[in-house]
C-alpha cells in the first residue's frame, strides 16, 4: 500500500459515527434553525472534525497502529471540537437556559472553575494511564467511553472562558492564567510521553497488522514504536500549547477593545469578549 492508497482508502465509511453526525447536525437545525451563518459554520466545522477523528485514516491508524495517530485524535476531540461547539450556541438560547433551576445548578457546579479546569486535564490525563489507553484500542465500549468523556471534559473546560453569555464568563486575567496553566498541563504530560522509557500505550509496541499498512508505516514513514511515541508526545507538548496560546491572544486582543465594548452593551465589565 502506498502513501496516497492510505489517504485515500482508509475511511471507516460503515462507522457509526457517521449516523451521529448527521443526527447531530440534523437536531441543531431542528433547536436553533440557520440563526447565523457564524454559529451554522462553528458546529459544521465542529462535525467535520468529528468525522476526521473517528472515520478518517487517523482513527483507522490510531485503531492499534499508530500512538501517534491516537494522540491526534484525543487533541481533536478534547481541544478542537469542543470550543466549535460552544461557539455555535445562540446565546439567547444559553441564556434562557441558564435560568431554569436544574440547568443552573448543573452550570453552576460542572461548569466553573477550577472543576471545570480539573475535569478538563484530569480526563486527558487519565486516557493515558497505560491500561486504560490500551482499553481504549482494544475494547469497543471503552473506545466509545473514551470519546464520550473526552469531548464532555473539553466542553467542562472552554464553557468557564468562552460561555456565549459574557456575564458569565471568567474575567480576562483568570482566563488566561486559566488557559495558561492548561498549556503546562499539557507541556508535563507531553514530555512525559515523549521520554518515557517504557510504552506509553503498550497496545501499539506490537500492532496486529490486519490491513497490511505495517511495511508502509515501518519501512516507508520510518515509524517505529519508540519514534512513534516520541512524535506523540510531541504533539501533546506543542501543538496542545499552540492551541492555548491562540485562545490567550484571542482573549487579550478583546480585553483590549473591552471598555468600549461593554459601554455600547451595557454587559458591565466582567466578560471576555
Amino acid at each position: 500500500m502506498t502513501t496516497g492508497q492510505l489517504l485515500t482508502d482508509l475511511w471507516r465509511f460503515d462507522s457509526p459515527a457517521w449516523l451521529f453526525a448527521f443526527a447531530a447536525l440534523g437536531l441543531y437545525l431542528f433547536r436553533f434553525g440557520v440563526v447565523s451563518r457564524r454559529l451554522l459554520g462553528a458546529f459544521l466545522a465542529a462535525v467535520v472534525l468529528f468525522l476526521v477523528a473517528t472515520v478518517s485514516p487517523i482513527a483507522v491508524l490510531a485503531d492499534g497502529y499508530l500512538f501517534s495517530a491516537h494522540i491526534a485524535q484525543h487533541l481533536l476531540l478534547l481541544l478542537l471540537i469542543p470550543p466549535l461547539l460552544i461557539a455555535s450556541l445562540p446565546v439567547e438560547r444559553v441564556r434562557a437556559a441558564l435560568e431554569r433551576p436544574h440547568l443552573r445548578t448543573l452550570h453552576d457546579t460542572f461548569g466553573r472553575a477550577p472543576l471545570s479546569w480539573v475535569l478538563g486535564l484530569g480526563i486527558m490525563w487519565l486516557w493515558h494511564i497505560p491500561t486504560l489507553c490500551s482499553a481504549s484500542v482494544t475494547s469497543t465500549p471503552a473506545y466509545v467511553l473514551q470519546c464520550i468523556t473526552l469531548l464532555a471534559a473539553g466542553f467542562a473546560f472552554y464553557w468557564p472562558v468562552m460561555n456565549p453569555v459574557r456575564g458569565e464568563r471568567l474575567s480576562p486575567p483568570g482566563a488566561i492564567v486559566y488557559l495558561f496553566t492548561g498549556c503546562l498541563a499539557c507541556t508535563l504530560l507531553g514530555v512525559l510521553l515523549t521520554f518515557a522509557p517504557v510504552s506509553a500505550c503498550p497496545v501499539y509496541a506490537h500492532p496486529v497488522d490486519t490491513l497490511g499498512i505495517l511495511p508502509l508505516l515501518h519501512g516507508g514513514w520510518g515509524l517505529t514504536h519508540a519514534a512513534d511515541q516520541r512524535i506523540g508526545g510531541l504533539m501533546m507538548w506543542i501543538p496542545a500549547c499552540l492551541v492555548y496560546l491562540v485562545a490567550i491572544l484571542v482573549i487579550v486582543k478583546r480585553w483590549v477593545g473591552e471598555p468600549a465594548l461593554g459601554v455600547a452593551e451595557g454587559e458591565g465589565s466582567h466578560g471576555v469578549g
